[in-house]
């Protein structure tokens, strides 16, 4: 008797619809897909995959997303001085038809010296006081051509982010 026929594998669904828990609402992921390109946030860089052949996947595009600093003082890098510290995470990205939204927190924290001195040698940074930032940074690019993705927009607010959601467009 020949054997029976396999049935057919499901099509796969277009685009990534993963944490989506109330319709029409977006939660933030770390990875998001179209069904031919996937889009991953870490590390402060967004690496675009073409993914439309799952025998070659590669790595088409990595976009670098400046930190709130690095926006504001393009010429100048971070004082390595032993005594502030920045950093920069992704949070989650949104993908929107050709439009990829990036959330990142940022931090900054450096000491305050008075005006007419500078750190003393014989005390830690410890003893001086420090002023700390956190920003909250929403950066828009254009994906349209994945292979030569473009920041956009770039928007920061001072404050902390507790969460994020896309609702509608």
């Amino acid at each position: 008797e020949p054997e029976p026929e396999p049935e057919p594998a499901p099509e796969a669904p277009e685009g990534d619809t993963t944490n989506t828990q109330i319709e029409g609402v977006d939660e933030a992921d770390l990875i998001e897909t179209d069904g031919e390109f996937l889009y991953q946030g870490a590390d402060g860089t967004v690496s675009i995959v073409n993914v439309g052949d799952a025998s070659n996947l590669e790595i088409i595009q990595k976009v670098p997303i400046p930190t709130p600093w690095e926006l504001s003082n393009p010429d100048s890098e971070f004082p390595d001085d032993g005594f502030g510290s920045v950093w920069s995470e992704i949070e989650g990205i949104y993908l929107q038809g050709d439009r990829l939204t990036v959330v990142s927190t940022s931090y900054f924290d450096f000491p305050v010296f008075p005006l007419e001195s500078e750190p003393l040698a014989e005390f830690d940074s410890f003893y001086y006081p420090y002023e700390y930032q956190s920003q909250v940074q929403v950066t828009v690019l254009d994906v349209a051509q994945p292979d030569a993705a473009t920041v956009l927009e770039t928007t920061v607010l001072d404050g902390n982010l507790l969460s994020s959601r896309a609702i509608g467009n």
